[in-house]
């Protein structure tokens, strides 16, 4: 897999609107392949077409729904993780939608 696009990981550092995002530690930059989701996983994900994004990262990437990924000027919300542990080439697949 290859995994060609630098990312960052952030969380919610409360449970208020008012509360900030942080980056996750100690490792903030991971590896990834981003790719635009087809209309299936958009509709899943309940994100607007064209927004749904698809992205595939190694399973010692810590993230978790609800998170921020960062690539550059874009930012992502990840709705849904996919654990694909058993398969030849581990992975996880997340289920994205554009900020």
């Amino acid at each position: 897999m290859l995994l060609d696009t630098s990312i960052q990981l952030e969380f919610k550092s409360g449970d208020t609107p008012t509360m900030g995002w942080k980056t996750e530690i100690p490792n903030p930059t991971y590896r990834a392949n981003i790719q635009p989701a087809g209309a299936e996983a958009s509709i899943i994900a309940d994100g607007e077409f064209g927004k749904t994004y698809i992205a595939f990262v190694e399973t010692s990437n810590p993230v978790q729904v609800g998170w921020r990924v960062r690539n550059g000027a874009r930012s992502f919300i990840v709705r849904g993780v996919e654990d694909f542990n058993s398969s030849i080439l581990p992975h996880l697949r997340l289920t994205m939608v554009k900020e």
